[in-house]
């Protein structure tokens, strides 16, 4: 029986989208009913009184907290792509993992790559520095080998969409968000993220109230 019958959702994390967000669209992709527990950058005091209290040995956020309806027993997910892997598990997503798990860890390195150098893009000091040093000199490359790959494919293991893409998808909205007209040159990139805003379920949750289109993709020093 799928936990989605029995059991209550609570997902935490800053009042930014960040690594909060690719699970959000994973959760409503499920249709899966779940609670936003916010917790504010600019008052930390509530996420480390929870860190304090918290029995997980590797507590962090994001965190998922499972409570059982039945038993009212609760447990906590921590780190994002575990996560993700343990919702498509237990919440009628596994065709989510796709087949070959040698693709979805490669897949999955590209997608860190992306993530590792937009951060840095994002949280630098000086946007023109970081425009040659992150975007010009290490992101463009991948993005142009994404955009290579995608001729081929409509989503990042083939024909089937993944919890990565929902990864790699905050990543390119980021970035949409800091260089609005880089994307417009990669043309398979800009239909890759039409496939997915299309798919029904994302579509409702993007205009819905629940969408969090006021909150920063990053937090403190990052403008955007």
């Amino acid at each position: 029986m799928q936990q989605q019958q029995q059991s209550k959702i609570k997902l935490g994390y800053w009042d930014v989208r960040g690594r909060g967000e690719p699970i959000r669209l994973l959760l409503n992709y499920l249709k899966l009913e779940y609670e936003d527990e916010i917790y504010p950058l600019s008052d930390r005091e509530k996420w480390f009184n929870f860190k304090r209290n918290s029995q997980e040995l590797f507590i962090n956020l994001p965190y998922v907290q499972i409570e059982s309806k039945e038993t009212q027993s609760q447990s906590i997910y921590v780190e994002s792509d575990s996560i993700s892997i343990f919702i498509c598990q237990n919440f009628g997503g596994e065709q989510l993992l796709g087949k070959d798990l040698v693709l979805l860890s490669k897949m999955r390195g590209v997608t860190e790559d992306v993530k590792l150098y937009l951060s840095r893009y994002a949280y630098h000091n000086d946007f023109a520095e970081a425009d040659q040093l992150f975007l010009q000199k290490r992101l463009q490359p991948i993005l142009l080998r994404l955009n290579t790959y995608l001729q081929n494919y409509k989503y990042l293991l083939g024909s089937n969409i993944s919890y990565l893409d929902f990864v790699l998808y905050e990543s390119l909205k980021t970035l949409e968000k800091i260089k609005k007209e880089y994307l417009q040159s990669h043309t398979y990139l800009v239909q890759y993220i039409k496939n997915i805003e299309n798919i029904p379920q994302i579509k409702a949750y993007l205009s819905s109230e629940r969408f969090h289109k006021d909150f920063l993709f990053y937090g403190d020093p990052s403008p955007i």
